[in-house]
């Protein structure tokens, strides 16, 4: 099926945009992930920094295979990447939550004693500064889901077989 000259020009800008996303997802990835994890693994080894390293690796491996499905229609790749980005947008959504609940219990937090005893004073700015930066992830990571699954169908109307019976 031949495209319309706005059919390809949607398709690249899909494609460029989503090249721009997996450029985020790549320095978000590398930052949280890997140099994050790395970090607390050399200062305290724990399974969670250590599976941090893990997941991140994966990631940075299928945003490779992304990259490629996007510009050389490669469906079944596609496929695989727009689940893996369901499954990126449910961990950063587990470790967003574990990473703002974990960041609350020491940041900005000070001792002061007045008239009735001792008051902890917690910095709210922080708290809201954490939980805007998770709900920009996963909006983008969002965007990019649909935009994949969007590609993707563009691909199988492409490549599907047109029928050759005679009727």
């Amino acid at each position: 099926m031949a495209f319309t000259k706005e059919q390809k020009r949607r398709i690249r800008g899909i494609r460029i945009a989503l090249t721009l996303f997996y450029g985020f997802l790549l320095s978000s990835t590398l930052f949280l992930y890997i140099i994050h994890g790395s970090l607390q693994t050399i200062r305290r080894p724990n399974p969670y920094s250590i599976t941090m390293i893990c997941i991140g690796v994966v990631i940075l491996i299928s945003i490779g295979l992304a990259i490629y499905a996007t510009w050389y229609n490669k469906s079944i790749i596609m496929l695989i990447s727009g689940v893996v980005l369901i499954a990126i947008f449910i961990l950063t959504l587990i470790f967003g939550i574990v990473r703002i609940v974990k960041s609350s219990d020491y940041r900005g937090a000070s001792l002061t004693e007045g008239e009735t005893g001792i008051k902890i004073k917690t910095d709210s700015y922080a708290l809201a500064e954490d939980v805007a930066k998770l709900i920009i992830e996963l909006v983008s990571i969002l965007f990019g889901i649909l935009a994949t699954f969007f590609l993707y169908r563009y691909f199988k109307v492409k490549y599907t077989e047109v029928s050759q019976t005679i009727t």
